[in-house]
């Protein structure tokens, strides 16, 4: 018998055991110990957990880091899904976003993308990424839970704002959601540095939003945002969430940093502080609120206003508001049209180009390119020696220049959509106006040349940068005749020789954003420091003359800084001040919270403005 019971498997002795102990078990205990186990795997059975891996930043360079990341991850036995979101590559490109999805196709779980910054810079890039993703944002619902989030960064611009149109897709989201549902809201970039997350905010506590989780903090940490806990996640190689019918516990995929909090934790929402409009400091001549996405600046030519928006609606009001016509370019417009010889020329991103009546919005021409038109346009008086095959019925030398996606320089007669010359010699995406000044057109590319060609025939006269990892791509360009001033994405001003292609001056003291002006004696530069702060520079020295401190900090703050009367005018995020002093401003505007996209005075006292939700306003100072 001894035998016998010793070639008896361990666990089924463990089996007799407990049968003799559990026949002398009271009924009632009996009752409270299978409660007890009931709960226990109920408990457990309520645990969810998912990834979020946060900025990764990829590049063919980082393909090992990311596979390795990828096998850890798999590593774990259940994970309803990972999200990856923040800046998922280094610069957009199409070979990087492919590269990528290679490499996260290798997960066992679904994994979902969240993409922001420099992800939406490249137009070639971001189509391949909408078209194996779908989207810019997303929604999961599953097991009680809504996970839900959206890409804040305007296509092509480093803007961060909430657009009307993604919160209407946000309030349709939560209108359907029980109230009973937790909501987690994750956001590829800190959610308050979004301009109009306040109305994000009111959309989303309308139902049980839970946690809001921010990408792109500096640690791993939680706060309160008016009374909803917020979860901050820094860069990391991926953290996993478990959700507990406590507790929420964060960890990244090395142990090395870990949270945990009440996921009950009851608190009173309080919303954010709104701001009330003020509108009664300027004359408000005109008021038009489109509320639909717009790139372009308004346009104002024969006492009419013309509009375009992204979604290639071009329209034409008259001095009272009142539409005179529209018309549907069936494609998205993201350069500024241009007016001359009573034509109004637009370019969609898909690549066509057309001209319409000024007056009646008739259609005159259109041609197509398999180019992607990726600048505003602009008018040249053709001075080059080309014969067009099919002759002109004017005497118009006006001809169309604009750049595009794959970085050619395009000029184009005005009357009959001939082309004059193309100019081969940038690599990568013109994103800036091409500027004309004297024969000569200045441009920058993604290669981060500033170049100078001849308006006459297209030819290179010269290109320059300072050292190789200098880059103008996104910078305004101005000139005073003699100098072209640009500025470099590490914020340097610099001012280069019209005909040779020489630096006269740099000023790298004042770190300045990729917008700024001159004034109308082509005397002074003036531009926004990132220091919150406006300088005025000479333009022959370089030398800052002046600088005024702005009492607040600058944020889509990209409208360029205009004198009027003496006075500087500028704008940052969906305000307009008037400067008082060094150290003083006059709050002179402000109805909601899209940024301004463009100032610009246009007759005597009066001033023209537009916002990215497509409003534009006329007014005159007091």
């Amino acid at each position: 018998m001894s035998r016998r019971i010793l070639n008896i498997p361990g666990f089924i002795v463990s089996l007799i055991f407990i049968k003799l102990i559990w026949n002398k078990i009271s009924s009632m205990k009996k009752l409270l110990i299978i409660i007890f186990f009931l709960t226990a795997m109920v408990l457990k059975s309520q645990e969810y957990s998912f990834g979020i891996i946060s900025n990764l930043r990829y590049s063919e360079s980082k393909r090992v880091l990311v596979d390795s990341l990828v096998k850890k991850i798999n590593t774990f036995n259940q994970l309803s899904f990972v999200l990856v979101t923040g800046s998922l590559t280094d610069k957009g490109t199409d070979k990087e976003f492919i590269s990528l999805k290679n490499s996260l196709d290798s997960l066992r779980f679904q994994y979902l993308l969240l993409p922001s910054g420099n992800d939406t810079r490249d137009v070639k890039g971001w189509e391949t990424f909408l078209d194996f993703s779908g989207d810019d944002k997303f929604v999961y619902n599953s097991n009680g839970f809504l996970f839900i989030g959206i890409n804040p960064t305007l296509p092509y611009l480093n803007i961060n704002t909430f657009t009307s149109e993604n919160l209407e897709w946000l309030k349709q989201i939560i209108d359907t959601v029980k109230l009973n549902r937790e909501i987690y809201y994750i956001s590829p970039v800190p959610f308050e540095s979004i301009s109009g997350w306040q109305s994000a905010f009111e959309i989303l506590t309308r139902k049980n939003l839970k946690r809001i989780i921010n990408c792109g903090a500096e640690k791993l940490n939680n706060r309160n945002i008016s009374g909803i806990t917020t979860e901050e996640l820094p860069p990391s190689n991926g953290f996993i969430f478990t959700l507990t019918g406590e507790k929420i516990t964060i960890k990244n995929l090395d142990d090395k940093m870990h949270s945990e909090s009440d996921r009950n934790l009851a608190i009173d929402v309080t919303p954010p502080v709104k701001i009330s409009p003020v509108t009664d400091k300027v004359n408000n001549l005109i008021s038009l609120g489109l509320d639909r996405l717009t790139y372009t600046s308004p346009l104002y030519w024969n006492g009419n206003i013309y509009t375009a928006s992204y979604d290639g609606i071009v329209t034409c009001y008259d001095s009272t508001g009142k539409l005179i016509w529209d018309y549907n370019t069936f494609g998205n417009i993201i350069g500024t049209p241009v007016i001359s010889d009573r034509l109004i020329a637009i370019s969609t991103l898909q690549g066509d180009l057309i001209t319409l009546s000024a007056i009646t919005g008739e259609q005159i021409q259109t041609i197509g390119f398999e180019e992607r038109i990726t600048t505003s346009l602009n008018t040249i008086d053709y001075q080059g020696t080309k014969l067009l095959m099919i002759p002109k019925l004017t005497e118009s030398k006006s001809a169309i220049i604009f750049g595009t996606s794959s970085g050619q320089i395009y000029c184009y007669d005005l009357e009959t959509l001939q082309e004059y010359w193309v100019n081969t010699n940038a690599k990568g995406m013109i994103r800036s106006k091409p500027v004309s000044i004297n024969n000569k057109i200045f441009y920058t590319a993604d290669d981060g040349f500033l170049y100078c060609i001849d308006a006459r025939n297209g030819l290179l006269i010269w290109r320059w940068k300072e050292k190789a990892e200098t880059d103008f791509s996104n910078s305004t360009i101005e000139s005073d005749g003699k100098k072209v001033f640009v500025v470099s994405g590490e914020g340097t001003l610099y001012a280069i020789d019209n005909l040779l292609g020489k630096l006269i001056w740099k000023n790298d003291k004042v770190i300045s954003f990729s917008n700024f002006s001159l004034n109308k004696e082509n005397k002074i530069l003036i531009c926004k420091g990132k220091d919150s702060k406006i300088y005025l520079i000479n333009a022959n020295t370089g030398k800052t003359e002046r600088e005024i401190k702005f009492t607040g900090q600058f944020s889509n703050s990209f409208a360029e800084v205009i004198q009027v009367n003496g006075n500087l005018i500028f704008t940052n995020n969906g305000s307009i001040y008037k400067s008082l002093s060094s150290s003083k401003q006059e709050l002179l505007y402000y109805e909601g919270y899209s940024p301004f996209n463009s100032l610009e005075q246009i007759e005597m006292n009066r001033i023209i403005a537009s916002k990215y939700n497509g409003s534009v306003i006329i007014f005159s100072l007091r």
